[in-house]
């Protein structure tokens, strides 16, 4: 699957996750889910190969250029 493609994907997964899970008082965990799915996309990125297909930075700069949904807060119950 090429980068943009999983980037594409990845966002409507999380878009999704967010409409489900976006009630007020809820957003610390909503940053915390989003933080260990970075943690994730990284570690899969570098397993896509023998070796280390990005470190921090080359990854960081990926994630500007694609971009990762924010979450939100999407209901005020």
């Amino acid at each position: 699957m090429s980068v943009q493609a999983l980037f594409m994907k990845l966002n409507r997964k999380l878009q999704g996750y967010y409409n489900y899970y976006g009630v007020r008082g809820n957003y610390q965990s909503l940053n915390s889910f989003v933080y260990r799915v970075w943690q994730l996309l990284y570690k899969w990125l570098n397993r896509r190969s023998q070796r280390r297909s990005y470190n921090v930075k080359g990854f960081k700069g990926l994630v500007k250029d694609f971009g990762i949904a924010k979450p939100r807060i999407c209901h005020d119950f």
